[in-house]
């Protein structure tokens, strides 16, 4: 839930665009606006670095969870029993850390899980730049031009909106990764075709389900890495992850200047082509691609039973 509220509240800062848009056309100068912003971002900097050295480190307080445990188990407990509760805890430690999470960063980036996760999120991240890019080129084509302004500007308060679908995604993560890839795929594939069908009265219901498919995207994204690989090859990861998916992405202008210059700016064609690029990842998940991938364990194990934090999540 925590990961899903923190990529709902990114996807809600898009909604800041429309604010700016509001205080601008108010009369507040393009210097004003900037200004605060950077004021913003000059008192975040020290701030972060005095919470993050006043928060105490998440491995000392499981360290110190396990050694006050250990503490009071003699008293509780006879020997044999201590020594059938060591059993159990080397038993869950074997299960909780699957192979996975003590590879090297680099065959990490080539086992057949990781190289699916990449394909997926490059997939997606072309679909959500796309649309949130130029959804107003696209009901213009339908549309005149004030009413397209109208709906722009509807799409982007609705864009924090996603923090609401919190409970949903978190459910969703709940059933593992493949699950939550899965889901994401579908709401990508149902998204492409609402935007292609739906008439224009009804393209708030596109705007709602494409809040939902972002939300539902980055937190399936970092979620499922997380629970395959383990936390604590995490940023490496997502830093390639995002970088390559990024510049996959770039693919939106090529695809915008075809839009315009072959299909006289209408966008069906083009969402009908993200929306077919969804399919085979679809079909690959239904399968359970990869077909190599270690099933996560369901039992949780408890904090002071931890001996590292890759412990998977979610589960």
């Amino acid at each position: 839930h925590v990961i899903t509220l923190l990529n709902a509240l990114f996807d809600g800062s898009a909604a800041l665009f429309a604010v700016l848009l509001i205080f601008y056309e108010a009369g507040v100068s393009r210097q004003v606006i900037l200004g605060v912003f950077g004021s913003c971002a000059f008192c975040f900097v020290p701030t972060n670095s005095l919470v993050s050295y006043l928060v105490t480190s998440p491995e000392s307080v499981v360290v110190s969870t396990k050694q006050d445990s250990l503490k009071e188990q003699p008293e509780k407990t006879t020997n044999s029993e201590i020594d059938k509760l060591e059993e159990v805890r080397t038993s869950e430690e074997e299960v909780a850390v699957p192979h996975l999470h003590s590879l090297p960063v680099f065959d990490m980036l080539m086992t057949r899980e990781f190289l699916y996760i990449l394909c997926f999120a490059s997939v997606s991240v072309l679909h959500s730049n796309t649309y949130l890019g130029f959804v107003g080129d696209a009901l213009l084509y339908h549309t005149s031009e004030h009413r397209m302004e109208q709906l722009v500007q509807m799409f982007s308060f609705m864009l924090p909106a996603g923090v609401f679908t919190t409970p949903l995604v978190g459910a969703v993560i709940q059933r593992g990764p493949w699950f939550s890839l899965l889901v994401t795929n579908i709401f990508g594939i149902v998204h492409s075709l609402a935007s292609i069908f739906l008439p224009i009265y009804l393209q708030p219901i596109t705007f709602t389900l494409f809040v939902i498919f972002r939300t539902v995207l980055y937190s399936s994204v970092v979620a499922a890495v997380a629970s395959l690989f383990g936390y604590r090859k995490l940023g490496s990861l997502l830093g390639v992850l995002f970088a390559v998916s990024a510049a996959f992405a770039l693919l939106q202008y090529p695809l915008a200047s075809w839009t315009v210059r072959n299909n006289n700016g209408d966008w069906m064609w083009a969402f009908l082509l993200i929306g077919l690029l969804h399919l085979p990842l679809f079909l690959l998940t239904m399968k359970g691609c990869p077909k190599a991938c270690t099933p996560i364990p369901s039992r949780v194990v408890k904090a002071d039973h931890l001996e590292s934090i890759d412990s998977p999540i979610g589960l």
